[in-house]
């Protein structure tokens, strides 16, 4: 079996909050056989569909079934490398491990060591609601609809007016006592700092929210800044969770030796498949739970679920629900075949072939491109 073809598709998309774009790449064989993969692209899509297009020349009559091979050898061949080139990698190989598995008539989870689970816990998030009683009576109404487990982000204002210092630490306390108070603790509830505050502020925060026993502390600190979640790990008993920034084996291996974290949140359309199958392995070792990241498609989270399946030390799957603030239904539903079906709260672990789901090419070419920039 041959690669014949690679082809990508931007689609845009247009939530209130958080817009950008979608990334697929989509790569056929001389026996009728193709898989889907996709890119972690939200702000710079068209700069990692010209390095998914640079790849093309490498892949074009190639064994798609050399999926380790090829990793290495588009990792290895550049002199330099990046995230940039990681997400084009991932998306690539994300689109072989759907051949492969479709190939040899199986769910890609049974190519990367068989399964340990017939289903996949989620958590959903919540983001951008005005006022703490908002964001309160969001999460409520999803752990009303079965969800277990619960998201919010970090207050850095109030009204008008920005939040310092102790008032940061206050309102976000309040935050989690309010919400708390409304679920109880049969749900688990994380919040996500986004590495938005000071370490010092962080460490304060971190240390007030331990009674009410959170699922984590999201990125206390920003992924990359690994001495400072250290510092801020070792002075509280909450558990902290990092790992969205970073693309590579050797950047969690850091951050698992210095026991920075108590969960890794890879992003699979930045490290691929094999890559974060070998950093759960390392995080195993260190026992370092796994909950990977999933701000993107269906597509996306198909993979992430196959991964979920496979790995000994699983903690919970990110997913943005219907209804949530990030959500762009229908597009995301309309530009897969099958969507995924979370049912309170739970994900059955698919038995179809490959990831278990198909892109809807018609619908992918439907909604343009949307140029975006984050602004600080």
């Amino acid at each position: 079996m041959k690669i014949t073809d690679l082809k990508t598709f931007i689609v845009g998309y247009y939530p209130n909050t958080f817009p950008g774009n979608f990334l697929f790449v989509k790569i056929s064989t001389d026996e009728g056989i193709s898989g889907v993969g996709e890119c972690y692209a939200c702000g710079k899509t068209q700069t990692i569909e010209v390095a998914v297009k640079e790849l093309e020349r490498y892949l074009i009559g190639k064994d798609p079934l050399m999926i380790e091979h090829h990793w290495q050898e588009m990792d290895r061949a550049p002199f330099h490398t990046g995230w940039v080139l990681n997400c084009a990698m991932a998306g690539v190989e994300m689109a072989l491990w759907d051949i492969a598995g479709k190939h040899y008539k199986t769910p890609v989870y049974n190519l990367l060591g068989g399964r340990t689970r017939e289903k996949v816990r989620t958590y959903v998030d919540v983001f951008g609601a005005p006022t703490i009683e908002e964001a309160v009576k969001k999460l409520t109404d999803f752990v009303k609809k079965g969800y277990t487990a619960v998201k919010t982000e970090v207050r850095l204002a109030k009204g008008d007016h920005s939040l310092r210092d102790d008032d940061l630490v206050r309102e976000n306390v309040n935050l989690i006592k309010a919400l708390r108070e409304n679920v109880g603790y049969d749900v688990d509830v994380a919040i996500d700092i986004s590495g938005a505050i000071s370490p010092r502020n962080a460490i304060k925060l971190c240390k007030k929210l331990e009674e009410y026993l959170p699922l984590f502390v999201e990125e206390p600190a920003r992924s990359d800044k690994i001495e400072i979640l250290a510092k801020i790990a070792a002075n509280t008993s909450v558990p902290i969770s990092a790992g969205e920034r970073i693309y590579s084996p050797l950047g969690f291996r850091r951050l698992l030796e210095k026991q920075a974290v108590d969960i890794i949140q890879p992003d699979l359309s930045m490290t691929g498949l094999l890559s974060a199958r070998k950093i759960a392995g390392m995080a195993e070792t260190y026992e370092v739970n796994v909950a990977p990241h999933t701000p993107l498609s269906y597509v996306q989270l198909a993979a992430s679920v196959q991964f979920d399946a496979c790995i000994p030390n699983f903690a919970i799957q990110e997913v943005i629900p219907e209804g949530s603030v990030r959500d762009p239904d229908p597009i995301r539903r309309e530009i897969v075949v099958k969507p995924l079906h979370v049912e309170r709260g739970v994900i059955k672990v698919p038995i179809e072939p490959g990831l278990g789901v198909e892109l809807n090419e018609t619908a992918s070419v439907k909604y343009l491109y949307r140029p975006y920039d984050f602004i600080l």
